[in-house]
């Protein structure tokens, strides 16, 4: 959505949340768009605040990591190997059953409930702490289903969850650009002048001399 950054109205911010099932203990990240290189980097970060790896990852069906849905499954490369980086099963959720992935659908409406949405803030740090805020508030008070703070339920959770792995995943996605005939590549929009040693070379052979007598 727009309008929460008081010094630039335009800009686009968006919430991801990830919440673990038994212990409903969660975070939201805000992040400034959705595709994967961010997604994958948002749900590292869940999980180094969690402190450890779910076995069972259930997520929507966001075409940047799924795509193709269920019963035809197909996940994009990246996202299978962050997920067998972690030692976790990708789990998308059927098409048309949000009853699946209620337990993060529900839970985005305390950010207007709390006026989190109704502000303008100085920047997305500043933002990020109004919903962290909000994060702790939830994590304290006694939740309806499990009748104890999710902080709590956390604790006794983490033992169960898998070990963080030793090296952090590399969320960047790596993409293949061809130089253009000015010596640029083309990103974003935008022309660049690739680095000297991505440059072409002269399709020309290389003058020879013939060795003196």
């Amino acid at each position: 959505m727009t309008g929460l950054i008081g010094g630039a109205p335009e800009r686009a911010v968006h919430f991801f949340r990830f919440v673990l099932a038994w212990s409903r203990a969660r975070w939201t990240l805000v992040v400034p768009d959705l595709k994967l290189p961010a997604t994958l980097a948002a749900v590292q970060w869940a999980f180094l605040r969690a402190g450890g790896v779910p076995y069972r990852l259930v997520l929507d069906n966001p075409k940047t990591c799924v795509t193709r849905p269920k019963p035809h499954l197909e996940l994009h490369p990246q996202f299978l190997a962050f997920c067998r980086h972690h030692g976790c099963e990708p789990d998308p959720a059927w098409p048309y059953q949000p009853e699946r992935k209620g337990k993060t659908e529900r839970s985005y409406r305390d950010l207007a409930d709390e006026g989190v949405l109704d502000r303008t803030y100085a920047d997305l740090a500043a933002l990020q702490a109004a919903v962290s805020a909000v994060d702790a508030l939830a994590m304290a008070r006694v939740h309806t289903t499990t009748g104890e703070p999710p902080a709590v339920r956390l604790e006794r959770e983490r033992a169960k969850l898998l070990a963080l792995p030793a090296v952090a995943f590399d969320p960047r996605v790596p993409e293949i650009r061809r130089v253009l005939s000015d010596c640029t590549v083309s990103l974003a929009g935008e022309r660049h002048p690739p680095c000297a040693a991505a440059r072409p070379r002269s399709s020309r052979s290389p003058s020879r001399t013939s060795p003196r007598p």
